[in-house]
């Protein structure tokens, strides 16, 4: 995310990011200038693998388990045309 933020706050927009990986993205509060970050107080609780690997044991959420079964709806939701009750069922 970090090469597509540096293109967005170019254009004069500025941009947050959220990371489990400090060292791939900083998580800002405020920003006086492009590049600025600040360390948060508190850490993940977990370790990357440890969260990576807990939900593997989760269902799959609906929307998976619908392209499964019908990948041909991926095109109409790439493009905003979501499914209803009686395409989807």
């Amino acid at each position: 995310m970090g090469l597509v933020q540096r293109v967005i706050e170019v254009s004069g927009i500025p941009t947050v990011a959220l990371s489990m990986i400090p060292d791939l993205t900083r998580a800002l509060a405020t920003a006086a200038a492009p590049d600025t970050y600040v360390e948060l107080t508190f850490e993940w609780p977990e370790s990357p693998a440890e969260a990576r690997n807990a939900c593997r044991d989760l269902p799959e959420p609906p929307i998976v388990v619908l392209l499964k079964k019908k990948p041909w709806l991926l095109e109409r939701l790439y493009s905003g045309r979501v499914p209803d009750a009686k395409v989807a069922g």
